[in-house]
């Protein structure tokens, strides 16, 4: 499956992220650099009122209620930032993957490369369903309950008195349409990391499967000769694919480290006052399902970040596996050089990080959730 015809990246047009190649010029150009804009500021004025009514809160238990979704808006403004500033590097990324040596060959290699493709489009469908049942969920309480009160859905600081007509219609208007379009661009944007992340363990099976298969090529009649062209020449090539993989593996990780770390830290940060709230509220509290809900999805995103990137560790890793399993002995020596080269190319394992600082993996999962039950605790003795 190619990253650009992925459901996420086609959501992520419709949000205005990525222009379509052939928007390019014209008044198509205009009007879609015309809704990058108006994401964007959605965004950023939900982002900057969250932030500003967290400064200005009273009490800790109001900056409290104030900041855990601020928070999650700047993650999803860094992510819309970093993603429209490397957007070239993301096309790179994409066209690694997209060429003669990646591309699978044979039943088995196709088998395998659906195999990952379902993997990844049910991922998207569940991670996606789960955040537009919340988007649902906010807009329709919204709708019954803060109308008739004249409230606003989340807290915020705006430069006037939101209670007169026209200016909480104002208000309102905006945050139900921006917390929309950034939980779409949120999920979609993590959901398209994880594909990447799938594609790179695709490719890595892809990997393994050629090796193993070298001996039963080379019994050929036309291949029986150790030292012949033909099984140099498959060796080079799968030398060559996972030459390929690291290479999309340390660009993808290059471009959306910034990203993960702010995840990470703002994870952490939400995690632990979403819990904190949650100790100050009633079970029969209409905020306590909603805070309960958002939690749960923001534990689940961190989870499947986490597991992708171990997966990833671990597939990487099983490529040594793969080669000293096979009968390398039936090999000629040019072609056992590029085995040995390979192998030791494993022992520098492909893993994703957050700028050097954390690694992806189960991990730094349990360390994020260790680390958030420490800062409750802090808040739970400190207030």
């Amino acid at each position: 499956m190619l990253l650009s015809h992925s459901w996420s990246f086609t959501m992520l047009q419709l949000c205005g992220l990525s222009r379509p190649r052939q928007w390019f010029s014209g008044w198509k150009k205009y009007f879609y650099n015309s809704l990058t804009i108006f994401s964007s500021l959605c965004i950023y004025v939900f982002t900057l009122t969250g932030l500003v009514k967290i400064i200005t809160s009273p009490s800790f238990g109001e900056a409290a209620r104030s900041s855990f979704m601020a928070l999650t808006m700047f993650g999803v403004s860094c992510k819309i930032a970093n993603w429209i500033l490397r957007s070239n590097d993301i096309i790179i990324v994409m066209e690694i993957l997209n060429n003669d040596v990646c591309r699978p060959r044979g039943n088995e290699e196709l088998a395998i490369q659906t195999k990952f493709d379902n993997l990844s489009r049910t991922n998207t469908m569940f991670f996606g369903g789960i955040a537009e049942g919340i988007v649902i969920d906010v807009t329709i309480t919204s709708l019954l309950e803060n109308i008739a009160q004249r409230t606003l859905p989340f807290p915020a600081w705006f430069p006037f008195d939101c209670t007169s007509d026209w200016k909480f219609w104002i208000a309102f208007l905006h945050q139900i349409l921006a917390h929309g379009i950034a939980a779409n661009i949120g999920t979609f944007h993590d959901t398209f990391f994880h594909e990447i992340m799938i594609q790179a363990r695709a490719k890595l099976n892809i990997l393994k499967f050629r090796l193993r298969s070298i001996p039963e090529a080379i019994e050929k009649p036309h291949l029986k000769n150790k030292d012949n062209d033909g099984e140099r020449k498959k060796s080079r090539l799968y030398s060559q694919l996972q030459e390929e993989i690291y290479k999309f593996v340390k660009k993808s990780n290059e471009v959306f480290n910034i990203v993960l770390l702010v995840q990470f830290s703002v994870s952490a940060f939400v995690i632990c006052m979403s819990t904190y709230m949650l100790s100050k509220l009633t079970i029969h509290s209409p905020e306590f399902i909603f805070i309960v809900v958002y939690l749960l999805s923001m534990i689940l995103q961190i989870f499947l970040m986490c597991w992708h990137g171990n997966e990833v560790i671990v597939e990487s890793m099983d490529v040594r596996n793969a080669i000293y399993d096979m009968d390398w002995c039936s090999l000629g020596p040019n072609s056992k050089k590029d085995l040995h080269l390979m192998m030791t190319r494993t022992y520098y394992r492909l893993e994703y990080t957050t700028s050097h600082l954390i690694t992806l993996s189960l991990e730094s999962y349990n360390s994020l959730l260790k680390l958030s039950y420490s800062m409750y605790n802090l808040l739970q003795t400190s207030t």
